[in-house]
């Protein structure tokens, strides 16, 4: 069977937060990749295609946030895909998805392949 995935998914234990219409609901990551982030919400009202924003924890001092949408869902696990971010978020992203990887080049590769506007 052919994996149709583009982009490397770490397992990674950061606090979670999703804000959407007005309430935030704490959040588990199940994965996290440059796309996006697979994560376990309970009782999140969120339908595919809705808008919010994702905060994730690093640390005291970091917290990478992005504008994301929600492109699927089963039973409490949410898909997200990250629409936009600011450049620290991504940077410290980055470095997270390298820290976490066998190769850390894999990641150098999916990002250029996302700056020559591929985004699948």
């Amino acid at each position: 069977m052919n994996e149709r995935r583009r982009f490397s998914r770490v397992n990674i234990i950061f606090e979670a937060e999703v804000e959407f219409q007005g309430r935030v609901y704490s959040a588990e990551i199940i994965n996290l990749a440059l796309k996006g982030v697979l994560l376990t919400i309970k009782d999140f009202a969120g339908k595919k295609n809705d808008l919010c924003e994702i905060s994730i924890t690093v640390s005291e001092d970091v917290i990478m946030t992005f504008q994301s949408k929600l492109v699927h869902h089963q039973g409490n696990n949410f898909g997200f895909k990250f629409e936009t971010s600011d450049l620290d978020s991504i940077s410290h992203l980055r470095k997270c998805l390298e820290f976490n990887v066998n190769d850390p080049k894999i990641i150098e590769e999916e990002l250029f392949f996302l700056a020559t506007g591929h985004s699948e």
